[in-house]
């Protein structure tokens, strides 16, 4: 395999952990709060105008990978998307305190900016797994396979 692909998977494999995660903390805490929260209608038009709304599952019946790996970067771009104004004014906050060295209120936005990202990505993986017609533990088998086989 060449080392841009190696990379590639890496980074998937990565971002699926994250992801992987955050879904995990998010059934385990039982919160979940979102930038944005459109309707399961819009968020279900989404997921077939990106083709991911029936799910392609391999020969032995798990989730084919390249799907699995194309619902990851959906949640992942969406959830950026979703949360962009969020990010924004958190970045401008971030930068402020940066510049007058202000390390104690630097550190807590970093914090709030990583937890705006993580809630929401919990959130959004929730509905999309919900919508799709995927079970968690599915997707935890999918995940865990990929992560530890890339």
């Amino acid at each position: 395999m060449s080392e841009n692909k190696k990379n590639l998977w890496y980074g998937i494999a990565g971002l699926g952990a994250l992801i992987g995660a955050a879904l995990i903390y998010h059934y385990t805490s039982g919160t979940s709060e979102g930038d944005d929260t459109p309707s399961r209608d819009d968020l279900l038009q989404e997921l077939k105008a990106a083709g991911l709304d029936e799910v392609q599952k391999d020969k032995n019946g798990m989730i084919e990978s390249r799907y699995f790996l194309k619902l990851l970067q959906f949640v992942g771009a969406t959830t950026r998307e979703r949360t962009a104004s969020k990010r924004k004014t958190l970045t401008e906050q971030r930068r402020k305190h940066y510049k007058s060295k202000n390390w104690k209120d630097y550190e807590t936005v970093v914090r709030s900016f990583i937890e705006v990202e993580d809630s929401a990505a919990q959130t959004l993986l929730k509905d999309v797994l919900e919508l799709v017609n995927i079970m968690e533990q599915e997707f935890a088998m999918t995940h865990q396979m990929l992560a530890s086989n890339p």
